[in-house]
């Protein structure tokens, strides 16, 4: 419960390598979880920095392009409008674009390792059981006090990218689709207590 409680999503991740004694409890945690009619349909790919770089530019790529079509001034007071969720996200996703140009990956959380939760297309659990191994996979993280943040500004991204795209991107195996995405790293610091929710 004490773990359980104290878990922070601390985006503030540096570039500190997972050793790969550590990064192998994470995957066998991920590997117990629970699935769907014991099928374990569940493949994790573990992306490297520069795979890590390819997903942070398509996704950078995405959004400043949807960004300056919506904020253009004539198309603007509609998407204040209609869209004020994205309206007010806008000047957030311009700061990403500065450090972004500087060198850093922030859709990325500036990650060591991406984490891609995947089944077989066309299997009627996989976003259920790509959690659940998700799950697993962050507590035990948690226990070597390596950072993980979902990545669903990512997963945001990639929905409007086609599918053979998005499978060479992330690297799938044949045939899958990715339901998660986690980052992992070692956090600039730590959270010395935590707040009652």
């Amino acid at each position: 419960m004490e773990l359980i409680r104290s878990r922070r999503s601390n985006r503030t991740i540096t570039d500190k390598p997972i050793p790969e004694n550590i990064l192998q409890d994470i995957l066998e945690a991920a590997r117990y979880a629970p699935t769907a009619e014991n099928s374990r349909r569940v493949k994790i790919t573990v992306l490297n920095i520069e795979q890590i770089q390819k997903v942070e530019d398509a996704t950078m790529n995405f959004f400043l392009g949807l960004a300056r079509f919506l904020m253009n001034p004539v198309i603007r007071p509609i998407t204040k409008l209609c869209i004020p969720s994205l309206y007010q996200e806008a000047p957030e996703l311009f700061r990403f674009e500065k450090r972004w140009q500087a060198g850093e990956r922030p859709c990325t959380c500036n990650a060591a390792t991406l984490l891609v939760f995947s089944t077989p297309k066309g299997y009627d659990f996989g976003w259920q059981d790509c959690n659940l191994a998700y799950q697993n996979a962050s507590l035990m993280a948690e226990v070597h006090g390596v950072s993980q943040v979902y990545m669903g500004l990512v997963q945001s991204a990639l929905k409007y990218m086609t599918t053979k795209r998005v499978s060479r991107l992330l690297h799938l195996p044949e045939k899958h689709r990715q339901y998660a995405i986690m980052a992992l790293g070692f956090p600039a610091f730590r959270y010395n207590k935590y707040t009652e929710r």
